[in-house]
């Protein structure tokens, strides 16, 4: 019987932060929604999070429910992490602000955010994949690694259109320009009229990349390490989640 008490109690918790999948439910949300203590309520997400059926975010303190898949869950985490961070760097910046994963030889666009400018640059859509060192997000993942590993990148993939059209020596000119100046920029390749700079960086254990993307007339050269500025401010405070809230104002 007691045993029984306990699923109904721990499924009551999961229905609940499943309903709310997207904007997460805080500890005392779900106390009051399912009518449990709060020390049972605190056992059973305890439990529910050890069989990575829900997750806590660092940054909100919500709870958010995981799904079977491992990419999945990883990139759901990534997004609930840099969530905050994306929409003050776009509001910052005016401009459209990508949030790019790795996943092997590619980069995923996990979220994208824009900001006031009237003039958008979309670029990239939420889950369009694009191959390492085509976009500046994957161009800035890359030159992180050590040169066999890219050597070894380009063997395995410059047959690719895309990565062909730009040629072996033009790739690793890029490759060295991003370790000098810290960024990458990408201009006209995926969309005439367009650049964008991306920053790579590992955060609580994601590689990823902010990329910022703009028309040609607002990246031009003095704007550049600004941004790259602003960017790196922005990823700051994820060292300490509960000073990311109010993000923007800070930047200003």
């Amino acid at each position: 019987m007691a045993a029984a008490q306990s699923v109904t109690r721990a499924l009551k918790l999961l229905k609940i932060i499943m309903a709310r999948a997207d904007s997460g439910v805080r500890f005392s949300e779900l106390v009051k929604l399912s009518e449990l203590d709060k020390s049972t309520a605190h056992r059973i997400l305890e439990a529910l999070e050890r069989e990575s059926l829900i997750y806590k975010s660092e940054g909100t303190a919500a709870y958010y429910p995981l799904v079977a898949s491992h990419l999945e869950n990883k990139n759901k985490k990534i997004k609930i992490v840099f969530a905050e961070v994306i929409r003050a760097l776009a509001e910052v910046t005016g401009d459209t602000v990508l949030l790019m994963s790795r996943d092997g030889d590619y980069a995923e666009c996990l979220e994208r955010q824009s900001g006031d400018y009237p003039v958008k640059a979309l670029t990239t859509e939420i889950g369009q994949r694009r191959l390492l060192g085509i976009g500046s997000g994957g161009l800035s993942i890359l030159a992180k690694l050590d040169d066999d590993e890219i050597r070894g990148f380009v063997q395995r993939n410059l047959h690719e259109p895309a990565l062909a059209a730009i040629g072996e020596e033009s790739f690793w000119e890029e490759i060295r320009a991003c370790r000098k100046l810290g960024y990458a920029l990408v201009g006209d390749r995926i969309t005439s009229g367009t650049r964008s700079i991306g920053v790579n960086f590992m955060r609580q254990g994601h590689d990823v990349s902010l990329c910022v993307v703009a028309v040609n007339s607002r990246m031009e050269e003095n704007r550049l390490p600004w941004l790259q500025e602003k960017i790196l401010l922005t990823v700051k405070p994820l060292e300490e989640p509960l000073q990311v809230k109010g993000l923007a104002a800070a930047l200003n």
